[in-house]
């Protein structure tokens, strides 16, 4: 009587290459799945700085609207600090850029932040356009948030 052998395992090698390919697979697949979740958080860091953005832009718009008089800067000048007179607050109103915070006074002697801590603020700056021609004088804002800049020209109209 001849025996046979009946191998129904896998040899050495065979194991090998099979874990060589899964391991290859598994690094991709965790490579692609890091790079995702990476973009989300670039993603979520930029949204939030739009919307302080935002937040600061129509703060800024606010303080512009219907004011009397611009107190610094002086015409044709730049500076970190906007302060301006509005019809019906005694104080004037303030906005400037402390400890990596764009700040308001609305005319009460104290600053209240307009950012919160998810952002760094940075650079705050204010250019008071004189009247020129047909043009009425403008206030142009530049800062930035997160290393983003951005920018608002607000044209004062009576």
């Amino acid at each position: 009587m001849i025996e046979t052998k009946n191998n129904k395992g896998f040899s050495l090698i065979e194991v090998l290459i099979y874990s060589a390919i899964f391991s290859l697979m598994l690094v991709g697949v965790l490579g692609g799945v890091y790079m995702i979740i990476q973009g989300a958080n670039q993603s979520n860091a930029r949204l939030v700085a739009d919307d302080e953005a935002n937040f600061v832009l129509r703060k800024i718009n606010w303080v512009l609207t219907g004011t009397n008089s611009i107190n610094v800067p002086g015409a044709g000048l730049s500076g970190s600090t906007l302060s301006v007179n509005k019809a019906g607050i005694i104080l004037p109103i303030k906005v400037r850029l402390h400890l990596q915070n764009i700040e308001l006074d609305s005319g009460t002697g104290t600053y209240v932040p307009l950012d919160t801590a998810n952002v760094v603020a940075a650079s705050l700056s204010f250019q008071h356009i004189p009247a020129s021609g047909n043009k009425p004088p403008a206030v142009r804002a530049v800062f930035y948030l997160n290393d983003i800049f951005y920018e608002t020209i607000r044209y004062l109209r009576k």
